[in-house]
């Protein structure tokens, strides 16, 4: 994953970070929107060790939750049948499984929690400079190589 500021066609995974400098009525405060684009699959890739390129979607509950660019460019869209997403995408995609909880097949959230506070604390390390100078591009992708964020 990566912040940055701005928007991007790009196919890998990015967090677009928008902050508003105070204002005198707000004191100190800043807002802060955080998009972290197609965020389960882009866990799933690096879990996985997956070829970000390639078209790639979550099934949860036979239903796709989230897939990256390259799977949307192919057709894919949000509650597809796990099925058609892998037709859609043809020999090169891949439908892969939300993360479960050991063997009861129950989903778990806590990979993609570790993966949100790692994110949310790269924001807070650039924060003052972010808010002090320009927009912060921050490179997470160094910190979450494939096979770091499992369960």
């Amino acid at each position: 994953m990566e912040a940055k500021s701005g928007s991007s066609s790009s196919h890998s995974a990015r967090a677009h970070i928008c902050a508003a400098p105070a204002t005198a009525h707000s004191g100190s405060s800043v807002v802060v929107h955080l998009d972290a684009d197609c965020f389960f699959v882009q866990v799933e890739i690096c879990r996985r060790g997956l070829d970000p390129l390639l078209p790639v979607c979550v099934d949860q509950h036979h239903d796709i939750i989230s897939m990256n660019q390259a799977a949307k460019d192919a057709g894919v869209h949000k509650h597809m049948l796990p099925e058609a997403a892998q037709r859609t995408m043809g020999a090169g995609g891949t439908v892969v499984p939300v993360a479960v909880a050991g063997r009861s097949g129950r989903v778990s959230y806590r990979v993609y929690q570790a993966v949100s506070r790692l994110l949310v604390g790269t924001i807070r390390a650039c924060a003052a400079a972010t808010i002090a100078t320009a927009p912060c591009e921050v490179e997470v992708r160094e910190q979450l190589l494939p096979g770091q964020c499992r369960d």
